[in-house]
């Protein structure tokens, strides 16, 4: 009974401890709401920016993209003309998540005819 207050301290410092995620998203979220809201060139070059940061971050740091950035820049891409480019981020998505593979294929094949 008397190591109940140190228990209970213990406790709450322990809930309270802030966990990391499998991914770091870092403000991408805030810039996509953002650039589908507005849907202005200003947001959208904003919200590319802030992936480019991330995925120099996190490479540097040696961590894995989350999930759907790499074709959401892809996306991007596609929408400037810079096919190549955009072809190269949507081979990195497939590349580090499996099982996107039958989307990114789709996409592939609608944007360039071949795969």
């Amino acid at each position: 009974m008397k190591y109940a207050p140190i228990l209970l301290i213990f406790i709450l410092f322990t809930a309270c401890a802030q966990q990391t995620g499998l991914y770091y998203y870092g403000n991408t979220s805030h810039n996509y709401y953002k650039a589908v809201k507005l849907g202005d060139e200003k947001s959208l070059d904003a919200y590319k920016q802030s992936l480019e940061n991330l995925f120099d971050r996190e490479e540097k740091a040696g961590r894995k993209v989350a999930p759907g950035l790499y074709c959401d820049y892809a996306m991007i891409l596609m929408g400037e003309k810079q096919e190549e480019k955009a072809r190269e981020y949507f081979e990195k998505e497939k590349q580090n998540f499996e099982e996107s593979t039958a989307l990114i294929n789709f996409m592939l094949m609608r944007y360039f005819g071949k795969i």
